[in-house]
């Protein structure tokens, strides 16, 4: 690359600089399907335009490069060393341009963290929150689906640093083996978190399954388990949390559908009367079933996170359809 001191500056030169942003403040992978190529691209208008062999290159391309320049990093939290900022010039018009200290590596530097976002720069928006406080003694599920407006809109939002947030709560426990078990195992699962290549909880309690973010279910259609984990005291170790998504195309998917599962696996006891009280005649020698339902209330909580700075953003997805079911 000529962009030395002493050189003129190509149109090459210039519009390798600029893509090599756009691929970061812009979009160049628009409905991308592959991991290696859908992470890239905060879906913001890019300032200025490349340039044809022969243009001049003016102060005006340069101010603008640097912008989105300090934008992305501003957005990442990213440290650079480069003049101007995200709406400072850092040329004006007559000067004689020479190289703008550190403009690659500060190139470099954003894109290494593209998907990172400072904390300053996000905000939380609530989804979904009920209560299922009815005795139950199988399995209950709370539904909802999220939707953006695209895919490219979902891309944009777990790019800028998004995520889907799942949380849960107890109370009004009776007391019983079972509701204080179900409340030790939502205390233990924190707060899920699921980005675009990662998942994480809170808590302590020992994942059984899960997906590392949304490049890991892309491509599907299928109902897949993003989070799953099991009760870790007996007899109740075979009940768990899990969390399901399922997205509405298989290559440019702009809604997941989320399923917040709690099932009770523990088996009631069993046997046979054998007489005094309930096993008098005429039942004694029959067959009775210990009904163990759940009785304390639980709380499932879909929250999103995404960016909302000034110049990097994006608006949160609509939650509809939400509801209960099971017993």
């Amino acid at each position: 690359m000529a962009y030395t001191s002493g050189s003129a500056i190509t149109a090459a030169d210039y519009n390798s600089f600029y893509n090599d942003v756009k691929d970061i403040y812009g979009d160049s992978n628009s409905n991308a399907t592959s991991d290696a190529a859908l992470i890239f691209g905060y879906g913001e208008t890019m300032l200025g335009a490349t340039v044809s062999a022969g243009d001049t290159i003016t102060a005006a391309h340069w101010n603008n490069l640097v912008k989105m320049i300090h934008r992305c990093a501003d957005h990442q939290g990213t440290s650079i060393t480069l003049g101007g900022g995200h709406s400072t010039d850092v040329v004006s018009a007559g000067d004689t341009i020479s190289p703008i200290a550190n403009l690659a590596s500060s190139i470099t530097s954003i894109r290494t963290n593209k998907l990172n976002a400072d904390a300053s720069n996000l905000t939380t928006d609530s989804q979904d929150s009920a209560t299922y406080s009815n005795a139950w003694a199988g399995g209950i599920v709370r539904t909802h689906t999220l939707t953006w407006s695209s895919y490219n809109d979902l891309r944009y939002f777990f790019n800028q640093g998004g995520k889907i947030q799942h949380s849960f709560a107890t109370a009004n426990s009776s007391g019983s083996a079972q509701d204080e078990e179900w409340a030790d195992l939502i205390t233990k699962t924190g707060t899920i978190t699921f980005g675009i290549n990662s998942i994480s909880r809170s808590g302590s309690i020992a994942i059984n399954t899960s997906a590392a973010g949304f490049t890991a279910i892309n491509g599907s259609t299928s109902e897949q388990t993003v989070f799953k984990a099991f009760a870790d005291s007996s007899p109740y170790t075979g009940n768990f949390v899990e969390v399901t998504y399922t997205l509405n195309s298989a290559t440019t998917p702009s809604a997941i559908t989320v399923k917040t599962k709690f099932t009770d696996a523990h088996s009631a006891q069993t046997g046979n009367f054998t007489g005094g009280g309930l096993g008098s005649a005429p039942n004694e020698g029959q067959g009775w079933t210990g009904e163990d339902s759940v009785t304390i209330d639980i709380t499932s909580t879909t929250s999103t996170v995404r960016a909302n700075g000034t110049f990097i953003n994006s608006a949160a997805p609509s939650a509809s359809g939400a509801a209960w079911t099971g017993s």
